[in-house]
């Protein structure tokens, strides 16, 4: 004994010996420095009564010596454990117990003081994560739901043609793509706007853009497509100025058509988003080479198309987050042209058929890989 003494004279860290019944024979002068007591005075049960402040001293120690039963088994337990210092301060030690040749029970603790606050810093810097990205999901939802409610339903578009579909699919739970329709005694208005991003920026422009179109098309009744764009980039750029949350750089592309009912003509003006036509075979009306927004030198002049159309003719109307998105075999984009090809082998579907036809085939490309944007795509026949 006096020799393990001698050994355990020289180890920094707290040793203890205690007999089966959990008294204390010896503890290592190294508690002097550790916790301010002198070894003498922790010896029989005077460790347990000083140095756990606050514990049912009867039930810790059973449970210590439930745990030691068990470490004959397993040959060593560890626990983690507060120890009360002779000044009234806590301090965390990492406790190795065996049982020894001679039937002692050996427990040697190492302080972690430093290593359990950084552990209580971090639990408390998660749950203060947790907190604010609980919070942050509480808005996007709350923010999901107001772009619900000034969305239109797709039915609204069904019931003002002969047939239509939307096939709307955010990356996000708030989105930069939106739908616009406005309906009139003989004109029905049509849009698809791509927001700049997606997410909560895209969806606080798209918020902006269709306020705008409200307010141009319903209040002031401009019937022009370009004007419209017109009218759209003018107000936007205003609101650019007046808003911080809003960038130069922010802006959208857009797709407009107005159908006029009694002459069956449809009237176009894109801002980088183009128009197909399906008749007799397909077309493409291209947008002019403007955004919407963005501050930009040139004056931009929006161009409209005029179409006459026949009972049976589909337009489409499109972000460009369906063409953008990576996938198939050689995970290569999607493109306009397999879009249009698509578009073209489907006209003999009804436009319900025609939308389940594309989603599949979307997703099939799609497979594994994540959606790169949000995906807006309007098919309507006259």
């Amino acid at each position: 004994m006096n020799n393990i003494k001698a050994i355990l004279n020289q180890i920094n860290n707290i040793i203890l010996l205690l007999d089966t019944t959990g008294k204390v024979q010896y503890v290592s002068p190294s508690v002097k420095n550790i916790l301010g007591y002198a070894p003498e005075d922790l010896v029989g049960e005077q460790w347990w009564n000083k140095t756990n402040s606050g514990t049912d001293i009867v039930a810790l120690k059973d449970r210590v010596l439930d745990q030691l039963e068990r470490s004959v088994r397993m040959g060593g337990v560890q626990t983690e454990r507060p120890v009360t210092t002779s000044f009234g301060s806590t301090k965390w030690f990492l406790w190795n117990t065996s049982i020894a040749a001679d039937g002692m029970i050996v427990s040697i603790g190492t302080d972690i003081t430093e290593k359990k606050k950084q552990e209580i810093e971090l639990a408390k810097k998660n749950n203060l994560l947790s907190e604010k990205n609980d919070e942050i999901q509480d808005s996007l939802d709350y923010a999901k739901r107001l772009q619900e409610v000034i969305l239109p339903e797709a039915s609204v578009f069904q019931n003002a043609f002969s047939d239509a579909f939307l096939f709307f699919s955010p990356k996000d739970k708030v989105s930069g793509d939106f739908y616009w329709f406005h309906e009139n005694d003989d004109s029905v208005f049509v849009a698809a706007v791509d927001c700049t991003g997606h997410g909560i920026p895209g969806a606080l422009l798209s918020v902006v853009g269709n306020s705008l179109l409200r307010e141009i098309v319903i209040k002031k009744q401009v019937e022009s497509t370009g004007e419209i764009l017109k009218e759209l980039d003018l107000g936007l750029t205003e609101a650019m100025s007046k808003n911080n949350e809003l960038k130069a750089r922010d802006g959208m592309d857009i797709a407009l058509v107005k159908y006029t009912k009694s002459i069956k003509t449809l009237h176009f003006s894109g801002a980088y988003r183009p128009c197909i036509l399906i008749k007799d075979e397909i077309e493409e009306l291209p947008g002019s080479k403007y955004p919407i927004g963005f501050y930009l030198t040139d004056e931009k002049i929006f161009e409209e198309t005029s179409v006459e159309l026949k009972e049976g003719d589909r337009f489409y109307l499109f972000s460009d987050g369906i063409t953008d998105q990576f996938g198939g075999p050689m995970d290569k984009k999607f493109k306009k042209a397999q879009l249009k090809d698509l578009l073209m082998k489907t006209t003999q579907m009804s436009m319900n058929e025609q939308k389940e036809y594309i989603q599949y085939v979307f997703r099939n490309w799609q497979q594994g890989t994540e959606q790169t944007d949000d995906v807006l795509l309007i098919g309507v026949e006259v």
